[in-house]
């Protein structure tokens, strides 16, 4: 019968294990709001436990079984910048995505409510000077927001399907981290703008907006907000130590 290592009769070994994955957990700022960080610090408890059982089967001391799989692992300073690295992928890969399809749905639906609301009360040549600028502002930081979106998620695909482009793909995915984050700024911008906008032009010309389709897109608007505040925070706090 070949021998099994449990490290719950050698506490010593157990603590020592505890120990790396600690050390690897402060590696990939493994917090409690990036579950996907808990799940992979199982994944190496569970081959640092399996290689030991491996080498302690071979005939090895189940004190050195275990110092050399953790060993032969990597130290956590040295491995844990690729770890983090695929860690962050999928959150940002996925705030990429929300940015560009909730910046895509969500001004074309602002803009059929704008194109289908009353004409305002001034020509475009003496329109508010405030309105104007927001209005104009608005249409420079929406467009820019989704084609950082777009590069961004182009920057994580690329390398992924181009063997050219393999070897540059921690490179890519450091541009797409910077793409993402200046999209989602723009597009608070953005969202600031709108704001200012429909206050204003609310309070000089209240008739000039059909307010059900307005509160009924800024509800929706709202809606959105969790599908990008969740990958981007992870993201954020993630890319902070990549």
């Amino acid at each position: 019968m070949e021998p099994e290592l449990n490290l719950r009769d050698k506490p010593d070994l157990a603590r020592a294990v505890d120990s790396y994955l600690r050390e690897l957990r402060a590696q990939l700022c493994a917090h409690a709001s990036v579950p996907a960080g808990a799940d992979l610090l199982d994944e190496v408890y569970d081959h640092v436990l399996s290689h030991a059982e491996h080498l302690v089967c071979t005939g090895a001391p189940a004190e050195h079984a275990v110092a050399t799989a953790v060993r032969e692992f990597g130290l956590p300073a040295a491995i844990g910048p690729a770890m983090r690295a695929e860690l962050l992928r999928p959150y940002l890969h996925q705030l990429a995505t929300v940015l560009l399809l909730v910046g895509a749905v969500v001004g074309l639906g602002w803009r059929i409510v704008l194109d289908h609301a009353p004409p305002m009360p001034w020509p475009v040549n003496t329109r508010p000077v405030a309105l104007l600028a927001l209005d104009s502002g608005a249409e420079y930081t929406a467009p820019a927001a989704l084609g950082l979106a777009a590069l961004g998620l182009l920057l994580l695909v690329a390398p992924t399907h181009l063997r050219s482009c393999v070897r540059w793909r921690p490179q890519c995915q450091r541009w797409a981290i910077r793409a993402s984050i200046a999209s989602a700024t723009l597009g608070v911008i953005t969202a600031m703008q709108a704001t200012a906008y429909l206050a204003i032009r609310g309070a000089l010309a209240p008739a000039s907006l059909i307010w059900p389709a307005v509160i009924l897109a800024g509800v929706l608007t709202l809606a959105t907000t969790p599908a990008v505040v969740r990958p981007l925070f992870a993201t954020a706090r993630l890319a902070r130590a990549h």
